[in-house]
Formats: C-alpha cells, structure tokens, sequence
C-alpha cells in the first residue's frame, strides 16, 4: 500500500492507463471491485470527483478491469483506464488527490494506493 503515491507524468489530453499491482489479497478469497476517484479535495464528496471509475473483472473498454484477482498468490492486477475526455478535464498546476480501493469477495475493503495527481499540459493540441 503507497499512501504517498505521485502521478506526474499524465498529460492534459491523453489516454493513460493506471496499472497497479495489489499485494496482500487474503487467502481463500479475491477482489472483485476496484475503484478510483481523483478530486480536488480529499473532504469532496464522491458525486464532486472529477474522474470515479469502478471496475470489476470484466474488461470495460475506457474504464479497466480488474486483471488478476488474486486468488492464486495473494497479489492482483488492476487496471484503470483513463479516457481523453477525462483528462481533458484536468487543469496544469492543480495538485489533484486520488485513491485506488479495492474490495474483496468477502466484502472487505482496503485502499490500495493514494496520492496526488499532477496533470501536465502536452505541446500538440489538433489531434
């Protein structure tokens, strides 16, 4: 778990991909949701965030999926898609707070990453 995570390198406008590794999944059990959310404050309701996306181990084209749920060894994959017209709604020089949750089969529920967003602006705009 990285309670202290950094994004930087996203830039305004482009797909990107948030692919994490969780360890420590329970024996006997997986994840069978993810979630994230990017906000501005960490106090802002869910409904405020400007990026929420929940995923489940069906792939979601422009959302993500859980990838390995961790039965097997303990560790799973997760995979959040981030769409350009969602980043576009980001803005350079705002530090954004996120988090990844993730819940178990037994309902169980554990931030597995949480951090700051900061989004940068690319050169090429006409694409």
């Amino acid at each position: 778990m990285d309670l202290d995570a950094v994004i930087d390198d996203l830039v305004i406008g482009d797909d990107y991909d948030i692919l994490r590794t969780v360890t420590e999944v329970p024996d006997s059990t997986s994840l069978d949701r993810g979630w994230i959310s990017v906000k501005i404050n960490r106090t802002d309701p869910d409904s405020a965030a400007i990026i929420f996306k929940e995923i489940t181990v069906v792939e979601q084209s422009g959302i993500g999926q859980i990838i390995d749920e961790g039965s097997s060894d303990g560790t799973a994959m997760v995979l959040f898609q981030l769409t350009h017209a969602e980043t576009l709604l980001l803005y350079e020089h705002i530090a954004y707070v996120y988090d990844i949750k993730v819940r178990t089969a037994t309902n169980k529920i554990h931030t597995a990453e949480s951090g700051l967003l900061y989004p940068v602006r690319g050169v090429t705009e006409a694409v």
